[in-house]
């Protein structure tokens, strides 16, 4: 009979042991779906190899990096003139 409790006992442990590492690699599934989705707004880490072996961490989320730096009203625009029009005159 103890021989029977021990074995039921084992298998019960075993089972929980079974569930709790199914839930905790579909939290870590789920986690990495969302984060290729682009679901959540956490930040990310993106790595640029300068080609010297070291390299630049971004750590801003996608919306700070993506924000424009400049207005549409600032910038240096020159006016177009054609040369061929200056000599013609």
């Amino acid at each position: 009979m103890i021989l029977f409790k021990l074995i039921a006992f084992i298998f019960i442990v075993g089972i929980i042991a079974i569930i709790v590492m199914g839930v905790g690699l579909w939290v870590r599934v789920r986690s990495a779906i969302d984060q290729l989705r682009g679901g959540n707004a956490q930040r990310t880490n993106r790595k640029t190899d300068n080609g010297r072996g070291d390299g630049v961490i971004d750590q801003r989320t996608p919306e700070q990096s993506n924000q424009k730096i400049f207005g549409s009203d600032e910038g240096e625009y020159v006016d177009y003139v054609d040369e061929d029009d200056d000599k013609a005159q």
